[in-house]
């Protein structure tokens, strides 16, 4: 009997195939993965953008932020230093009172090391453990975001003249 005539698949096709489908699998898992980070980043950021306004709001109504007495530890900050709004009042980030606020519906749970805390001066809000994604901009490289990505413009040199009668 010839062995040569059974027609069937080789072990050299079948590991191809499995090779094959293990790089498709593991190219649909990255793809979620990074779709996941960034429906979190967003979520964060519609997080940040709801306090915000809440905080807003309580501070024109009381004159004060909504702001526990935990005042934010300096390595956090230091952390964060590039996302820093440079208007911020140095040292003076706490961890928001929630119950001052409107009841939010937050994206994010918070919990001991994942919340989110606020400047008393600018009312700036940040996220303690932030949002990492990374090949940003077709790079190898990742970004840490804590805060929504902004501009920020020094008071100092806003001409508020011009918008005076």
């Amino acid at each position: 009997m010839n062995v040569r005539n059974n027609k069937g698949i080789t072990l050299i096709a079948e590991v191809i195939t499995v090779l094959l489908l293990i790089v498709i699998a593991s190219i649909i898992l990255y793809s979620s993965i990074s779709n996941l980070k960034i429906k979190n980043l967003n979520n964060m950021f519609t997080d940040i953008t709801t306090i915000q306004e809440n905080a807003l709001n309580y501070y024109l109504k009381y004159k004060k932020a909504p702001i526990t007495d935990e005042i934010i530890s300096n390595d956090i900050i230091e952390a964060m230093e590039d996302e820093l709004n440079p208007n911020d009042e140095e040292g003076k980030y706490y961890k928001i009172n929630f119950s001052l606020l409107n009841k939010i519906n937050l994206n994010n749970n918070q919990t001991e090391e994942d919340y989110y805390f606020i400047n008393e001066k600018t009312l700036t809000v940040y996220h303690s453990t932030g949002i990492t994604i990374a090949g940003l901009n077709n790079s190898n490289l990742s970004q840490t975001f804590h805060t929504l990505p902004s501009n920020y413009k020094d008071i100092s040199e806003l001409n508020v003249s011009i918008y005076q009668d």
